[in-house]
């Protein structure tokens, strides 16, 4: 009987069936670390790109908002309606002569770096009380209708002393200023009340404010009249005074600020785009009639404001610091040096020596020349102003 064969398997290992030696392992390893290492300062790389791509795109997104609602404002600057004859705007409210906030006589208004209003001669803090707006930039003012939300009037009033009928629902409440203008004249009030009755909301212009209620009404002709009984081709629009200013956001970075009316008749600021840390702005005067402007100058060097036709303002948009860490996410290495002229008058508004800085929400504090910054300038026409009469 022929014997099976046993096979075991030790019987099979080769001799070349061994670990790796010392040197080996070392080569191995060594290979590794420099891919490792390599790999790694691609990733750093990387990031690093993105963060900076990230947060220019941010900060050119900040300014682009920033100039796109500035330039709406100042486009819609100085709207009261059809009506473009100014001889013919009738203000009712209490001390409409000597009021800066609702004065339609004065329809643009600016601030050299925080000085006085002008043309009106103003006070900063006329409109914005106690706030301090950020040192060596500009403010402007815009007053005028909101066009967006304007009402029809439904009924010819019987009498200027008559209340105004729109749709019900209408919005409207006490304290509210508005505008009611047809194509020949313009009025502006304080609502008294809003009371419903056969399908219409009845708005009130009365001479006696309710409680809280300011500036009120003054007497007109000896009553709680208009300049005139208006008919049904007259709009309601609510009355805005704006102004635009740099101030220190929440973040503690600057930021855009926007002061306006509130549907009580009083105002109040919001910050609205942060990141943005100069604001400049020239004004076009026409000179010769042709209703173009044939210089551009500071507020406190425009010799007739009523010819002034268009605005030109930049800013300068500036990256964020990284609230999460002691670093800045989007600082440069060294300190920025460039002298940027912002409003385009030939001389610099940024001077790149600044040696202010600036204390985030978490304390990090961080030189304002180490921040990316870039500028942004436009000019707008002022389209109102351009058909207006009498002013």
């Amino acid at each position: 009987m022929k014997q099976k064969s046993i096979h075991r398997l030790d019987a099979w290992k080769a001799p070349f069936s061994r670990g790796f030696s010392l040197v080996e392992l070392m080569v191995a390893i060594t290979i590794g670390l420099i891919l490792l290492a390599g790999i790694s300062s691609v990733m750093v790389s990387t990031k690093k790109s993105y963060n900076t791509q990230d947060s220019l795109s941010r900060l050119q997104e900040n300014a682009r908002i920033a100039l796109m609602i500035m330039s709406r404002e100042l486009k819609n600057a100085g709207y009261t309606g059809c009506n473009i004859n100014m001889n013919k705007v009738t203000n009712v409210l209490k001390g409409a002569t000597t009021s800066f906030d609702y004065n339609l006589n004065r329809l643009l208004e600016g601030s050299e770096s925080g000085g006085t209003w002008r043309p009106s001669l103003a006070t900063i803090g006329t409109a914005l009380g106690t706030t301090i707006p950020r040192a060596n930039t500009d403010l402007f003012l815009v007053r005028g209708a909101e066009a967006d939300g304007s009402l029809q009037v439904l009924d010819k009033m019987p009498n200027s002393a008559a209340s105004l009928k729109v749709s019900s629902g209408s919005g409207i409440v006490a304290g509210e200023i508005l505008i009611l203008s047809d194509c020949s004249s313009t009025d502006i009030f304080q609502v008294t009340g809003n009371t419903g009755s056969g399908g219409f909301d009845n708005i009130g212009h009365s001479t006696s404010a309710g409680a809280g209620v300011s500036p009120g009404n003054a007497s007109l002709g000896g009553g709680d009249k208009l300049s005139k009984a208006y008919g049904d081709d007259a709009t309601l629009m609510r009355f805005k005074s704006t102004v635009f200013y740099i101030g220190t956001g929440t973040s503690g970075e600057p930021a855009l600020f926007r002061r306006r009316i509130s549907t009580s008749g009083s105002f109040f600021s919001e910050e609205l785009v942060e990141g943005i840390e100069s604001l400049q702005v020239l004004y076009g005067e026409d000179t010769n009639g042709d209703r173009v402007a044939e210089g551009y100058v500071k507020a406190d060097a425009v010799t007739n404001w009523d010819n002034v036709v268009s605005v030109r303002f930049g800013v300068i948009s500036r990256a964020l610091a990284n609230l999460s860490t002691t670093d800045s996410k989007t600082a440069n290495k060294g300190a920025d040096t460039k002298a940027l002229d912002v409003d385009g008058d030939g001389i610099d508004d940024f001077l790149g020596t600044e040696t202010t800085t600036t204390t985030t929400e978490n304390g990090t504090v961080v030189k304002d020349r180490l921040y990316d910054r870039r500028m942004f300038r436009t000019t707008v026409l002022l389209r109102n102003f351009q058909n207006r009469e009498g002013s």
